[in-house]
C-alpha cells in the first residue's frame, strides 16, 4: 500500500492500494466498549475516498453506523437471551421462557441465518405468513418476542431500525370462552372429591377463580384458619419443563382472601398439624408440575362426561357466577387479582344465556302485567 494519508483523531485514515485503487478506514466504539476497524471504502481516485470517509465518519457520528453486518440473527439472539434472562432486566421466568420456545418453533429456523443488519421488513412479513397459517395468536406472540430483540439490537447500534415493529399483525377478536353452568361444575367437584387427590384444589380455584399456578403455590403458611382467611403469594411456573416457585403474575395478583366455611372444612380435612411447605404436591415433596394438574383436569371431566374445556375457565366461570350473584366489579377485581378493572368489566359485559332468560321472563311479565 502506498502511504497512508492520516487526519485529526477519530477522522479516519485514507491508503493507496497496490492496485491503483484507495481505501479508506475509520473506527467505530462497538457497546461492548471495543474499538472497531471498519474499512469497506474502496474508490478509484484518492478524492472520491475523501468524500466517502466524510461521510461515513459524519454517519458514525450520528449513530447511523451498525456493527451488526457479520452477525447472523442466530448469533446475536444466544446474546440477546444471556442479557433478557439476568433478574436485574426484570422480565418474568415465565415471559423469556415464552421467548425460547417462539425463537426455537419458528424465528430461529427461518431467520436464524439471516445477517442481522440486513433483515427487513419482508423477511418479517415472510415469517409472519408462514406463522399464521397455523396461529394468529403465535403470530402475535412471535412479533413481540422479535421485536424485543431487534429493539435491544438498535439499542446497541447493531441495526438501524426494527423492522418487526413496523409490520402489523391484524387484531384477533377473542373468542367467547366455553364454560360449564352451575350444574356441570357441580358433578365435576363432585367426580374430583371421590378421584383426585386435587380436590381441595379445584375447589379453591372454582370458589376465587384462582390461577392454576397459584393454587399450585399455595403454602400452610399462608392459610390462617384463626382469621378465615388465606394469602396468594407467589405461583408454581414451568421453566425448561421443570416445576418451580415464581412471582405472582402482577402486583394486585398479591391478595388475601376470606375463607367460607366450605373452604375451611376441605383444607382442615388435607391438614397435619405441624404441616408447612406446598398445600399440594407430589409425593417426592416437590411442586407439582402444570402440566400433569391440567392434565389430571381434563381426565376428571372426561370421567364425569362433561364438555371439554381449558382449565382456565374456571376462572372465567367464577367471574361469571360472581356477576350474576350481584357482586360489584370492583370486588370481583379484588378477588381474582386482575391487573385493572377493565379486564373485569369484559367478562361482566358477556351475559350468559340463564341471564338473557331471567331477564326475558321479567320483561314479558311486566308487560302483560
Amino acid at each position: 500500500m502506498g502511504k497512508t494519508k492520516r487526519g485529526p483523531r477519530g477522522s479516519g485514515s485514507i491508503s493507496k492500494r497496490k492496485d491503483g485503487r484507495w481505501a479508506a478506514r475509520y473506527t467505530v466504539v462497538l457497546p461492548t466498549g471495543e474499538h472497531k476497524v471498519m474499512q469497506d471504502i474502496c474508490c478509484r481516485t484518492q478524492e472520491e475516498a475523501r468524500k466517502q470517509l466524510a461521510q461515513r465518519i459524519a454517519q458514525r457520528d450520528r449513530g447511523e453506523i451498525t456493527m451488526g453486518a457479520g452477525i447472523t440473527v442466530e448469533k446475536f439472539y444466544e446474546c440477546w437471551l444471556e442479557e433478557i434472562s439476568d433478574e436485574d432486566v426484570g422480565l418474568r421466568p415465565t415471559t423469556v421462557e415464552l421467548y425460547k420456545r417462539l425463537y426455537k418453533k419458528y424465528i430461529l429456523p427461518i431467520l436464524g441465518k439471516k445477517k442481522l443488519a440486513n433483515l427487513d421488513v419482508n423477511d418479517v412479513e415472510r415469517l409472519f405468513k408462514l406463522i399464521k397459517k397455523h396461529s394468529k395468536h403465535q403470530a402475535r406472540a412471535t412479533k413481540k418476542a422479535l421485536s424485543s430483540m431487534l429493539t435491544s439490537a438498535k439499542k446497541h447500534k447493531y441495526v438501524l431500525n426494527n423492522p418487526a415493529r413496523d409490520y402489523k399483525v391484524k387484531t384477533i377478536k377473542p373468542k367467547e370462552p366455553v364454560v360449564w353452568n352451575k350444574e356441570q361444575l357441580r358433578k365435576f367437584l363432585a367426580e374430583a372429591k371421590n378421584t383426585s387427590p386435587y380436590y381441595a384444589a379445584y375447589a379453591l380455584m372454582a370458589n376465587y377463580g384462582l390461577r392454576r399456578g397459584e393454587v399450585l403455590g399455595l403454602r400452610w403458611e399462608d392459610v390462617d384458619f384463626s382469621n378465615e382467611r388465606i394469602h396468594i403469594k407467589q405461583q408454581i411456573v414451568s421453566i425448561d419443563n421443570r416445576p418451580r416457585v415464581g412471582e405472582l403474575k402482577t402486583d394486585k395478583s398479591d391478595r388475601t382472601l376470606p375463607l367460607n366455611e366450605w373452604l375451611i372444612g376441605i383444607l382442615k380435612e388435607r391438614f397435619v398439624p405441624g404441616a408447612s411447605g406446598l398445600i399440594f404436591q407430589t409425593r417426592n415433596g416437590t411442586p407439582i408440575a402444570p402440566r400433569n394438574f391440567y392434565r389430571d383436569f381434563q381426565n376428571i371431566a372426561k370421567r364425569a362426561g362433561l364438555p371439554h374445556i381449558k382449565i382456565h375457565a374456571l376462572r372465567h366461570m367464577a367471574a361469571c357466577f360472581m356477576r350474576d350473584e350481584g357482586v360489584d366489579p370492583k370486588t370481583c377485581q379484588s378477588i381474582l387479582g386482575h391487573a385493572t378493572l377493565e379486564m373485569t368489566l369484559r367478562i361482566y359485559q358477556h351475559a350468559n344465556s340463564e341471564c338473557e332468560r331471567m331477564a326475558s321472563t321479567k320483561l314479558g311479565k311486566l308487560i302483560l302485567s
